[in-house]
């Protein structure tokens, strides 16, 4: 009983290392580190896919992607942040205001608001008068 639990053990080991069997997916995840630092580095997806194609890995562009995509989903689902953001600098060229003595700013508009105008705006256009319009004006 006991040799047979290690049979299976062993045997399931084995095929957890093959990546003969592993889909290509587990196979991006166990590079996905190193790829998402490439890609931050500026390389190109197709690049780092044509590396990895080189390498033996058969894959089209387009399961590539995918399988980034189900990783970083699945990342994002548990929570877990790989490339933390940069934590914020107490440095005196920070803290200094752009402003000279005197200067003032002039407030920007409320982005909420404008959004408001804007759709208010769209459902109060007259659209068959605007589409008529463009269709004469293309005669």
């Amino acid at each position: 009983m006991v040799q047979e639990t290690h049979d299976r053990l062993e045997a399931l080991t084995e095929l957890a290392q093959d990546n003969g069997v592993r889909s290509y997916t587990a196979q991006i995840r166990d590079l996905y580190d190193v790829i998402e630092n490439a890609l931050d580095s500026g390389v190109s997806r197709t690049m780092i896919h044509q590396k990895l194609v080189d390498t033996g890995l058969t894959i089209s562009l387009r399961h590539f992607d995918q399988a980034l995509y189900r990783i970083r989903k699945s990342q994002k689902r548990a929570g877990q942040v790989k490339h933390p953001l940069p934590e914020k600098s107490n440095s005196v060229a920070v803290s200094k205001t752009a402003l000279l003595n005197g200067e003032k700013i002039t407030p920007q508009a409320n982005f909420r608001q404008s959004m408001k105008q804007i759709r208010e705006e769209v459902e109060n256009t007259d659209w068959a008068k605007v589409i008529n319009d463009a269709n004469r004006a293309r005669k």
